[in-house]
C-alpha cells in the first residue's frame, strides 16, 4: 500500500471511471493488459522529458531543464528527496518507499539529512528555550541554580540567572556517568 495525496486520489478515481479495465489495473495499455515498461517509457516518458527540457531551454529556464538522461526511477528518488526536505523521518521515508531496512534508506537517502540536521538542531533550541523560559515560572519543578566549578568564575557565578529544571527521566535511556555529572 502507498499513501497518496487527495488530490491525487481524485484524479485516479476520475481516471478509473472513464478507463475502466476488466483486469482491475488502474493503467492499461492500448489493447488492454498491463502496460510494458518499455513501450512507455519510449513512447512517453522519453518524449515528455525532452519536450519538458526543450520548453525550458527555449523560456531561458536553463536552472529548470530536466536531464535528458532523466530515468523513469529517478521520479521514486525524487520522491523520497522531496518527503526529506519537508521533514519527514527516515523511517516514514522507508515504509512510503517499501524498503526492507531502515539501513536501505539510509544507505540511499543518508545523505539528504544534514539539511533536515539543521532543522532538528533549530527545534532543540526551541524546545530549550521554551522549557527555560517554563522553568522559571513553573513552582512545580525543583529549580537549581548553575554554579561555575572554578575559582576564576566567582564574579560570573555572583551574575548568573540561569536556571535548570531536574525531572525524572522514567521511562528514557539510562543515564551514563557522563550525563549523572
Amino acid at each position: 500500500m502507498v499513501g497518496i495525496p487527495q488530490s491525487m486520489a481524485r484524479m485516479l478515481a476520475d481516471h478509473m471511471a472513464g478507463y475502466q479495465s476488466a483486469d482491475g489495473f488502474v493503467f492499461t495499455a492500448g489493447e488492454g493488459g498491463p502496460i510494458r515498461h518499455r513501450n512507455v517509457y519510449r513512447r512517453h516518458f522519453r518524449p515528455a522529458v525532452e519536450k519538458a527540457n526543450n520548453a525550458a531551454v527555449q523560456e531561458d529556464r536553463e536552472t529548470e531543464a530536466i536531464p535528458l538522461g532523466l530515468r523513469f526511477h529517478d521520479l521514486r528518488h525524487t520522491c523520497a528527496a522531496l518527503l526529506i526536505a519537508n521533514g519527514r523521518h527516515m523511517e516514514e521515508v522507508k515504509a512510503h518507499l517499501g524498503h526492507s531496512s531502515i539501513r536501505v534508506t539510509s544507505d540511499r537517502y543518508g545523505h539528504l539529512f544534514p539539511s533536515a540536521r539543521q532543522g532538528l538542531a533549530e527545534s532543540l533550541e526551541a524546545t530549550f528555550q521554551d522549557a527555560t523560559a517554563s522553568a522559571q515560572t513553573d513552582e512545580g519543578r525543583t529549580k537549581l541554580r548553575v554554579v561555575p566549578s572554578d575559582p576564576v568564575s566567582e564574579a560570573t557565578e555572583k551574575a548568573s540567572d540561569q536556571v535548570v529544571s531536574l525531572e525524572r527521566t522514567t521511562g528514557f535511556e539510562p543515564a551514563t556517568l557522563t550525563l549523572a555529572r
